[in-house]
């Protein structure tokens, strides 16, 4: 069985980089994606700015992971993980300029 080769950090658009300085984010983008690589280190992930259809003209920093092809109780444990580690990477009061998305991408 061949191991799978984690996948490198996602880039991120110039739309998401825009957004990220002007909500004060920036400075820890790159920590919050280096987490989440490191927590689903085989599964594809974009970035993408999108407003939050429950609340209306709030924007987030989505940060889209293709679970396909992560088992449920796996998924748990990483989301939890993620959770954690986003409050590690960023301040408390910032935290909710971020957005994790499972998808099925693949």
């Amino acid at each position: 069985m061949t191991a799978t080769a984690t996948l490198p950090v996602p880039t991120v658009s110039p739309e998401v980089q825009a957004f990220a300085a002007a909500t004060g984010v920036i400075d820890y983008l790159p920590a919050v994606l280096e987490m989440t690589r490191a927590i689903f280190p085989h599964a594809p992930i974009t970035t993408r700015v999108e407003a939050d259809m429950d609340v209306g003209d709030i924007k987030q920093i989505v940060i889209a992971v293709d679970a396909a092809h992560i088992d449920a109780s796996a998924l748990l444990d990483m989301q939890k993980r993620w959770t954690r580690g986003l409050f590690a990477s960023c301040p408390a009061p910032l935290v909710h300029t971020f957005c994790k998305s499972l998808e099925n991408i693949s």
